[in-house]
C-alpha cells in the first residue's frame, strides 16, 4: 500500500508542477488588445500623441541647431567689430587674417540662411500638423481611464 501512496504523491507532485508551469507560462504572454471602437478611437489617440511628442522633439532640435548657429553668428560679428577697430591695414598679415575671419562669418551666415532655415520651418510645419490631427481626432473627447490603461499597455503604432 505504501508504494500505491508514493506513486500517487508522484503523480501529484509531477501535476502540480505542471500546472505551475503552464500558469508561469501564461502569465508571461502579453494579453491581447482590447478591442472595439472605443480602444481604436483611444489606440488612434496615443498614437498622434507620442506622433506629436516625436514631432515637437525634432522641432526643437532643429531650432536649436538653428540658435546655436545664430549664436556663432553673433559671436564672430561682435569679433569682428572688435578687430576692425584695431586693424592695421599697413600690416598684410593682420589684413589676411582679418579677412580669413570674415570669410569664416560669412560661411555661417549662409548657414543661417540656407538649408537649415527650410529644415525648421518643415520640423515646424511636421508638428503643427501633427498638433493638429490629434486636436480634431482627440481634443475633449473623455475616454474610460481603465481602458485606456489597457490600450496603453499593449500599444502598437504604425511606423511612421
Amino acid at each position: 500500500m505504501r508504494t500505491v501512496n508514493g506513486r500517487w504523491a508522484a503523480v501529484f507532485g509531477f501535476g502540480m508542477a505542471a500546472l505551475l508551469v503552464a500558469a508561469a507560462a501564461s502569465a508571461q504572454t502579453a494579453p491581447p488588445p482590447p478591442a472595439g471602437p472605443e480602444a481604436a478611437a483611444i489606440r488612434e489617440c496615443l498614437c498622434l500623441k507620442g506622433s506629436m511628442d516625436r514631432a515637437s522633439a525634432e522641432m526643437t532640435a532643429k531650432r536649436n541647431g538653428l540658435d546655436q548657429i545664430q549664436d556663432q553668428l553673433k559671436q564672430a560679428d561682435a569679433e569682428l567689430n572688435r578687430e576692425r577697430a584695431a586693424l592695421n591695414v599697413n600690416d598684410a598679415q593682420a589684413v589676411a587674417a582679418f579677412r580669413q575671419k570674415l570669410e569664416q562669418r560669412d560661411a555661417l551666415f549662409r548657414r543661417s540662411t540656407g538649408e537649415i532655415v527650410a529644415d525648421v520651418a518643415a520640423a515646424v510645419q511636421r508638428y503643427n500638423d501633427k498638433v493638429n490631427a490629434h486636436n480634431q481626432s482627440c481634443a475633449n473627447r473623455p475616454f474610460d481611464s481603465v481602458l485606456s490603461s489597457q490600450v496603453q499597455a499593449t500599444l502598437s503604432c504604425p511606423a511612421e
